[in-house]
């Protein structure tokens, strides 16, 4: 009877616990991701991935090396489902060595359902101990778990964790983001539309930051930032095309960066991502995996806004069940990215809710369609507050809600001044505060009285709120943002500086002004961009006298001071240093260098890529000429980039009117002249990467060239949407 009734309590989920000493140290301890004191020692044999799977890139590289932890996609009803797991190959084991003491529950699912209790083919072993339905004792600190498939048929395994049966609750994140809500619509926002009445009552017992600027004004570039708290041109992620190319994938996946999705899951989070955003997994070349557990992706659906809110409640209410063991109970804390794609056009809200609509002044169909989505979403976050309410979540949880951008609807800023793009009624082509202005509303937990703040705040300042609001420590990367607590606490007497960064565009909005200039940092090769470099103005706005942004003003002290504020702000780039040392014997050579770029522009630097013109070289619009006389005992250096940092520069050198040739040309023993490396081997630019410090001087006459910063590979081809990525695009009114 105990194991019928044992049966029973498993047969739905599948899950299989078993007690795991005492002592524990980590109390959750998810098996999927990396972790300080969890590392996998086995040498699991490799599989050819099929277009199902992409590497699960949160556990120590090993979407660089092994295929056990993997990303299932999959799509039913047309949502796309991905789903974190662990491949066993029938024999297979897996080792985990675990650096701490353990009082932990082993948990595991199978991800298809087609094992009973009685034929499950997984075993588990501690330190070679067969681990049963009972209790099992381990003080050691290296501790080896192993999981084993004694099966015929590869098993698909998600959730693997450990957790203590004395576990403390930790508080469960619910942050939503409605797609282009700009902050102007809200009714505690000063809006008098009448079109938000749950989010005007939620920020009852909210903080509301009436003057919150997200840092970019589209979606991909946004959810990065928030997802990271560093500005998007860090994040190694283009944001001037909709493809992610593959050297950009590889960078951000080996940089220090720990997004917060993953990072929440390395300390025990059950992170899980329910809307409308196809640019949150990596399987369609449209985005990254940010290290969600799962992915509820709503792209593909027609009317997903209230699919969306059943699949968060129901997310919700699975996390939310309990188990029980000998030990107690448990359960893991939640991190749900809630993302509607509404009011995103087109804009097609029901029709009952344009009778929500209040306007007091005429307005065109679109603004009308727009403000209906407003009131469609606004009465979906109503069900899911309420369901909150009545599961006795909604107190006890961090509550954020906010937008990855505005929506332009100025005539003045029908077409872009930086793409030439016409954005009436869409976005990232600017960074006009229509763009970038967007509702901020946090409810710490168990917060009961609301407050309005009107300091200036920014996206990249949302994830080190979320840490420091959960005492999370451990991110491996700097953030550029920093936590609001002291923002609210009034612990702050300067305003926080806003740069923003956009397809063509940086900006700066301080101090009453804001500034915008256009740039071609961030273009991308591709039909987008003929490859040319032009004219780069900028625009300075009174806010105000001109709030709407609508008439730049003259005053050069003033453009000067912000100029040097975005110099500040340069992309990640290659920077290439070139050295000519003459010995004290040697005579007087002539040097004549050319470095040209066929796309984009190859011009001066400092050693940190900083733009600085030399005397003794003349420029052209793809490059420069230099010529210059070195006597001997003189070492004469200097430094280019290729800006936008899009291809290798092309570079001769002649010494005494002679081109030198690869036996005098190089860095230490290398002899290789980045030129030929387009046309012998395309990855040979490695040869010559100084990544911590510049080579030696050398004893004899020598050219030396090196390459610091940025490993990119820019013999990439571009990368081809397949028709289903182009059809959410379309959709979605990306592309035409």
């Amino acid at each position: 009877m105990f194991r019928s009734l044992f049966y029973l309590l498993f047969q739905f989920s599948f899950a299989f616990l078993f007690v795991v000493s005492i002592y524990a140290e980590s109390e959750i301890i998810n098996l999927l991701y990396s972790n300080a004191n969890v590392e996998v020692v086995s040498s699991p044999s490799k599989q050819k991935l099929d277009e199902s799977f992409t590497y699960n890139t949160y556990f120590q590289d090993v979407f660089l090396e092994d295929n056990h932890f993997l990303n299932l996609h999959t799509r039913m009803n047309r949502i796309d489902h991905s789903l974190r797991v662990l491949n066993l190959p029938p024999g297979e084991k897996i080792h985990f060595k675990i650096k701490q003491k353990l009082d932990h529950l082993l948990n595991y699912s199978f991800k298809e359902n087609i094992y009973s209790f009685e034929n499950n083919p997984m075993q588990a072993f501690l330190n070679g101990k067969r681990i049963d339905n009972s209790q099992v004792f381990s003080k050691r600190e290296d501790n080896l778990l192993t999981l084993y498939n004694s099966g015929e048929h590869s098993v698909l395994i998600h959730n693997p964790y450990l957790i203590s049966a004395s576990h403390k609750k930790r508080t469960d994140v619910i942050f939503i983001v409605i797609d282009s809500l700009r902050g102007d619509v809200l009714g505690c926002n000063g809006g008098e539309f009448g079109v938000t009445p749950n989010l005007d009552a939620f920020s009852k017992t909210s903080y509301t930051f009436q003057k919150h600027y997200v840092n970019s004004s589209w979606t991909r570039p946004s959810t990065m930032i928030f997802f990271t708290g560093v500005y998007a041109s860090k994040t190694f992620i283009n944001f001037w095309d909709y493809p992610v190319f593959s050297e950009e994938r590889t960078m951000f996946y080996q940089s220090d960066i720990s997004p917060l999705p993953a990072l929440l899951s390395s300390f025990g989070y059950n992170s899980i991502m329910v809307g409308n955003n196809p640019f949150l997994t990596d399987h369609r070349y449209l985005g990254v995996d940010t290290g969600f557990e799962s992915v509820y992706d709503f792209a593909p659906v027609n009317e997903d806004t209230p699919k969306i809110t059943q699949q968060a409640i129901d997310v919700v209410q699975k996390n939310k069940k309990k188990f029980y063991n000998p030990l107690g109970y448990f359960q893991r804390p939640l991190f749900l990215f809630l993302n509607y794609n509404d009011p995103h056009r087109p804009y097609t809200p029901p029709y009952n809710f344009l009778n929500q609509v209040k306007v007091s002044f005429p307005i065109d169909t679109n603004k009308l369609n727009y403000l209906g989505e407003v009131a469609y979403v606004d009465s979906e976050l109503g069900k899911f507050f309420q369901f909150l309410k009545d599961n006795d979540m909604y107190d006890s949880s961090l509550i954020i809600v906010t937008s990855d951008h505005g929506e332009v609807m100025n005539p003045a800023h029908a077409k872009s001044k930086f793409t030439d793009v016409y954005t009436m009624y869409g976005h990232g082509q600017g960074l006009y505060d229509e763009d970038i202005h967007t509702p901020l509303l946090i409810k710490y937990p168990y917060q009961k009285e609301g407050k309005q703040i009107q300091a200036t705040t920014r996206s990249i300042d949302i994830m080190p709120t979320i840490l420091d609001v959960l005492d999370v420590k451990g991110s491996t990367h700097t953030m550029d943002g920093k936590t609001l607590g002291d923002v609210i606490w009034n612990k702050e007497t300067t305003e926080r500086l806003y740069y923003g960064e956009g397809r063509g565009v940086k900006g700066v909005r301080k101090s009453g002004y804001k500034f915008m200039q256009k740039t071609f940092e961030f273009h991308k090769q591709g039909v987008s961009w003929d490859g040319i470099v032009g004219d780069e103005p900028n625009y300075l706005y009174n806010l105000m006298d001109d709030p709407n942004e609508e008439s730049p003003i003259e005053n050069q002290t003033i453009v000067t001071t912000f100029q040097d504020i975005v110099k500040n702000f340069k992309a990640l780039s290659s920077v290439y240093s070139i050295r000519v040392f003459n010995p004290n014997h040697s005579q007087e050579k002539s040097l004549y260098l050319t470095a040209l770029s066929k796309k984009g522009r190859v011009v001066t630097t400092d050693t940190e890529g900083f733009f600085k013109n030399l005397e003794e070289a003349t420029y052209y619009q793809d490059g420069f000429v230099l010529e210059k006389k070195i006597s001997g005992g003189q070492t004469y250096e200097l430094n280019l980039v290729v800006y936008p940092d899009v291809t290798f520069p092309e570079i001769q050198i002649l010494i005494d009117g002679q081109r030198i040739g690869r036996s005098n040309f190089g860095v230490g023993q290398f002899d290789v002249y980045p030129g030929d490396c387009l046309h012998i081997n395309k990855n040979c630019s490695l040869m010559y990467m100084a990544k911590y410090r510049k080579p030696p001087i050398p004893k004899k006459f020598r050219v030396q060239i090196w390459k610091t910063g940025l490993q990119k590979n820019y013999n990439s081809k571009n990368v081809l949407l397949e028709k289903d990525a182009i059809d959410i695009l379309k959709k979605q009114g990306y592309i035409q």
